[in-house]
């Protein structure tokens, strides 16, 4: 299917979706900021300085998840329009109406296909730190917490099991 030849509705529907989708990507971007500023505090332990970080990183992907909406809503709709699959996807829907390559539209989605790969990678990272964070968190507060259960026994035979205190400074490396 030629685009010059679609409904002048569905070419209203793709300059639509083409906002939708530079929409979509300054929020990809700011989000892929906020992921690397979230792994500088997570490098630094600087956790005292995460939660404003992690508000403004939820109301991003609160403001995607809007715009994926609007998104998937509006390829329906041009998908109705033109008789494609309903579930196609952009790029299927791109190649059956025949998008020219200069065109915006596929600029857009392969723009948006990239960060959001590098977004999966810096999220996958960013997990990874947090996890590293956590267990050393463990580590430290076991060691500084740690008691030993050592028996003992008295001249006469008697066990005792009494927790012998230990503190960081007490345990060996």
């Amino acid at each position: 299917m030629d685009i010059s030849t679609t409904l002048p509705a569905v070419n209203e529907q793709l300059s639509r979706l083409e906002q939708i989708l530079r929409e979509q990507l300054g929020l990809a971007e700011r989000l892929k900021g906020i992921l690397t500023d979230k792994r500088g505090l997570l490098i630094s332990s600087r956790l005292d300085l995460l939660p404003p970080v992690l508000q403004s990183e939820e109301a991003t992907v609160l403001e995607l998840e809007s715009r994926e909406s609007a998104r998937i809503a509006l390829l329906a709709h041009i998908a109705a329009k033109t008789g494609i699959d309903r579930e196609a996807r952009l790029s299927e829907i791109i190649e059956i109406l025949n998008i020219p390559a200069r065109h915006p539209l596929r600029s857009l989605a392969d723009k948006l296909k990239r960060i959001v790969a590098e977004l999966r990678e810096m999220n996958g990272v960013n997990a990874t730190l947090t996890q590293n964070l956590v267990d050393y968190t463990s580590m430290v507060l076991r060691l500084i917490a740690y008691t030993s259960d050592k028996s003992s026994y008295d001249a006469g035979g008697d066990l005792h099991n009494e927790g012998i205190r230990r503190n960081l400074l007490d345990r060996r490396a």
